[in-house]
């Protein structure tokens, strides 16, 4: 056996049904429960779940709500309950949006026939009365007003739904029809005014006028707006970050600078105009020492921070940075040997015979080995044009980027015979003194 699901309404009004006894049926001439006129707010469920019948040569009227509401506009509304088959009739109408919130507000202008019930406006006994002794003079209809009052704001569409219940008069709730019916009001149109270029454009919608610099004005056309000045270019505070000076009075294409903001409609006075600060990242060759990163320091001004390899972040701090602040690299050129290697940092390229070239490649450098004069002291030595690296007998000294017809290489001397001949004398005769002197005769003996 299936279940049937209903809503909370539809369980309450379900048990009225099922112990319904003409008391508790007279009861409901008083007024309905909240929620019984079939709309989104009521979950669907309507004065059927007791009376039953919907079938009927009757209807339900909404007459005087409008196809477009204006925001706070007052509306004359009547819901008219017509059945050529019936006595008298009750009533129950909201308004509510597409979600079922109720909105606007429900004026009572018969107290003594209506009643607002939890953000529906239904009828009282006395309404059911009147209607019953009005009935034939009203042609078979009875008729019940209100005002309703729009909300103050665009809510999307509104939706009127109402119910009405032509009864015959029995005492029971057989032989009634209820009936239902609901209109839609769209938003509301008007001019939507561009405070940036001064203008204006009629018959809008509010979710179409939507912008910093637009403004809609709901219910008014360009020609009124325009008119009455309440359409004109916006003018505002201009505050410079860099110099902490506000301007009054200023369009927003005259404030347009990198540290200038612009407050629409805002005087200088109502807040503070102060310098920027920021991170300053100094990506210059050395800066952060021998590693890759660069030097950032925070808290820093603009004007502080003023240079080819400097950037500065408005109101950034340095752990922020996104990349980092690091070196540029390039590429780093060994011209002892010739060879070059790519993405390294100025403090990796470091010595006398290395260039490093920043943010290049190795393919955008020359990077030759560098010659010079080679001079070979030895005495059977020469002198060559070579690389340092090629250059390293024992007595070779090399001259960077020198030819050898551009220094004095000079070369250790070969001993002339005569030099030759002192030196054997001279090594001779110290052979012969220590000779002499190791073999003295024996027996002598010195006196001293």
């Amino acid at each position: 056996m299936k279940k049937r699901l209903i809503s909370r309404r539809g369980s309450a009004l379900g048990l009225v049904l099922a112990f319904a006894a003409p008391s508790s049926v007279l009861a409901y001439r008083s007024g309905p429960p909240p929620g019984a006129n079939g709309s989104t707010a009521s979950g669907g469920t309507s004065c059927r779940i007791c009376h039953g019948s919907s079938a009927g040569p009757g209807s339900v009227q909404i007459i005087g709500f409008p196809t477009q509401y204006l925001a706070n506009a007052l509306y004359d509304i009547d819901v008219r309950v017509q059945d050529s088959t019936k006595f008298g009739a009750g009533f129950q109408i909201s308004f509510e949006t597409a979600t079922g919130t109720h909105v606007g507000t429900i004026i009572q202008t018969d107290m003594a026939g209506t009643q607002v019930n939890s953000g529906w406006l239904n009828h009282t006994s006395t309404g059911v009365n009147n209607s019953v002794a009005n009935w034939f003079s009203m042609g078979s209809a009875a008729v019940y007003h209100l005002r309703w009052r729009a909300p103050a704001a665009d809510l999307g569409p509104i939706r009127a739904w109402a119910a009405g219940n032509a009864i015959n008069n029995n005492g029971t709730s057989a032989g009634d029809i209820i009936y239902l019916t609901s209109l839609a009001a769209d938003p509301p149109t008007g001019g939507c005014c561009d405070g940036t270029t001064g203008d204006c454009v009629d018959g809008a919608m509010s979710d179409g006028c939507i912008g910093d610099q637009l403004t809609f004005h709901a219910g008014r056309d360009c020609a009124d707006l325009i008119a009455s000045g309440d359409c004109q270019r916006h003018r505002g505070a201009c505050c410079d970050g860099t110099t902490g000076i506000c301007r009054d009075d200023v369009l927003p294409e005259q404030c347009a600078g990198d540290q200038e903001a612009w407050f629409k409609d805002t005087p200088c006075a109502a807040f503070v105009c102060e310098q920027h600060r920021g991170a300053c990242c100094d990506t210059s060759p050395g800066a952060g020492g021998t590693g890759p990163e660069g030097a950032c320091n925070d808290e820093v001004l603009p004007e502080n921070c003023v240079g080819a390899q400097r950037f500065w972040a408005k109101v950034t701090a340095c752990a922020d940075f996104d990349p980092p602040c690091l070196e540029t690299p390039g590429a780093c050129c060994d011209t002892l040997d010739g060879t070059c290697a790519e993405n390294i940092f100025f403090g990796e390229c470091q010595g006398d015979q290395r260039a490093w070239t920043e943010g290049a490649l190795c393919a955008d450098v020359l990077c030759d080995a560098t010659l010079g004069a080679c001079c070979d002291h030895d005495p059977f030595g020469a002198c060559a044009e070579t690389t340092k690296a090629q250059c390293r007998c024992e007595k070779c000294v090399w001259n960077k980027l020198r030819a050898c017809d551009q220094i004095e290489c000079l070369h250790n001397s070969i001993p002339t015979v005569s030099a030759w001949g002192l030196v054997v004398l001279t090594l001779l005769l110290l052979t012969a003194a220590k000779v002499g002197f190791g073999r003295r005769p024996e027996g002598v003996v010195s006196n001293t």
